[in-house]
C-alpha cells in the first residue's frame, strides 16, 4: 500500500477526530447576532481610531 496522503489524511480527521459543525438553528442565530454586534463595534473603533490619528 502507498502511504496516506495528505488529503486523504485531513478527510480521516475530519470523519474521525473534530467534532461535527453545530446545526443546532438556535446556535446559528446566536452566532449571527454576535458576529453583527461585533462587526459594529469594531467599525466604531476603526472609525473613532482614523479621528484620533487623523488629529494628530
Amino acid at each position: 500500500m502507498i502511504p496516506l496522503t495528505r488529503p486523504e489524511l485531513l478527510r480521516m480527521l475530519r470523519a474521525f477526530v473534530l467534532p461535527r459543525p453545530v446545526t443546532d438553528p438556535e446556535h446559528i442565530l446566536r452566532w449571527s447576532r454576535w458576529r453583527q454586534r461585533h462587526q459594529f463595534r469594531a467599525a466604531a473603533c476603526h472609525r473613532r481610531w482614523n479621528e484620533v490619528t487623523a488629529a494628530s
